[in-house]
């Protein structure tokens, strides 16, 4: 049995129970779908502790890899290994490759030798997969979706562009999804439900109110998404939606729209106290030139519905992150209670 801890992207890392079984048979499937084979070699960006970058460790290991970890953050030397290493697969979350690609764009350099790019823990943006595409032109992109205590549940190759904007793609092998309506959702967001040989034990610790159930043969962490044609896309969990005014309002779709205006690098909703509303919808940008209150309200109204609206904008130059180098809303959230981000009025 393997101990496993989750990335703590809404709440604290919870302590998850893998047995052996279940990564074999997630070894199988991910060869399959990745290619993973012995005399590749796999550079893992991230911390041990967290799954995304122990699970890669052991089955490149267990497929004869050659594996590459760095003992802290360090992107020039991940840019010396994308150029000295051949048949070089990457595992990174999206925040990290956002960082590689911008140390080789500074210096020019195109690295032929990369030939899969494997990512996973928030969704990759359209300029950076552009980007990704010109300096790494012989990479194959995967983007997957999961979960800790899922395992894999689906899979989207970017290079046959195939998937709809927003997609996370289609399950993976060996993984069957159901949506599950709730009353308090519109018909066609539910909770999505797994079934796997992927699934973990459960949590080694049952405290508080954990997001993973079970029922019979499926599972879920309580995700919120939705099936259109044969395709999955997730709107967030439920910690990612707030009842605004009486109205459910989901962090996904605001921050989708914002980061499609030009001057808006990055964008995280979240939320405030508030004695009318309940919740008070706030939004913390990063931009790449000046932008005024005005700008960005003005660009929100013709793209959301007026209860969608921000109250709030703040800026900053860089996001918090947690040990996993995740974007974490929660201590963002804090830094706004504490004053720590400028506000545009």
């Amino acid at each position: 049995m393997y101990v496993g801890f989750t990335s703590g992207t809404t709440s604290l890392p919870k302590a998850f129970l893998q047995t052996q079984d279940a990564w074999l048979n997630s070894f199988n499937a991910s060869t399959e779908e990745f290619g993973i084979k012995s005399g590749d070699s796999i550079l893992i960006t991230g911390r041990l502790n967290y799954g995304f970058s122990l699970y890669p460790a052991i089955e490149g290991l267990f497929r004869g890899a050659t594996i590459y970890i760095l003992k802290k953050h360090d992107i020039s030397k991940i840019s010396k290994i994308m150029t000295e290493r051949t048949k070089l697969t990457i595992y990174s979350v999206p925040t990290i490759l956002f960082d590689i690609v911008q140390e080789i764009e500074e210096k020019d350099i195109i690295c032929n030798n990369v030939n899969k790019i494997i990512t996973s823990g928030a969704k990759l943006e359209n300029i950076l997969s552009t980007k990704i595409n010109k300096y790494m032109p012989n990479a194959n992109i995967f983007e997957y979706y999961g979960a800790s205590e899922l395992g894999f549940v689906s899979v989207r190759k970017l290079s046959e562009n195939k998937n709809a904007k927003g997609s996370v793609g289609v399950p993976f092998k060996g993984v069957e999804i159901q949506v599950r309506k709730r009353k308090d959702m519109n018909s066609k967001i539910g909770e999505i439900w797994v079934k796997s040989k992927y699934i973990s034990f459960g949590y080694l610790f049952n405290n508080g109110t954990p997001a993973f159930h079970k029922d019979g043969e499926w599972a879920t962490v309580g995700d919120l998404g939705y099936i259109d044609n044969s395709e999955l896309f997730i709107i967030g969990r439920q910690e990612d939606m707030i009842i605004s005014g009486g109205n459910n309002i989901y962090f996904s779709e605001i921050e989708d729209v914002l980061k499609s205006m030009d001057g808006i690098s990055d964008a995280v909703a979240t939320w405030k106290n508030d004695k009318r509303l309940g919740q008070l919808l706030c939004v913390i940008l990063i931009t790449s030139k000046s932008i005024t209150y005005t700008d960005i309200y003005t660009y929100c109204e013709k793209h959301l519905p007026h209860y969608k609206i921000p109250k709030k904008f703040y800026q900053c130059t860089s996001f918090s992150r947690n040990n996993n180098d995740k974007v974490s809303r929660k201590i963002i959230t804090d830094n706004i209670e504490r004053g720590e981000y400028y506000e545009l009025q």
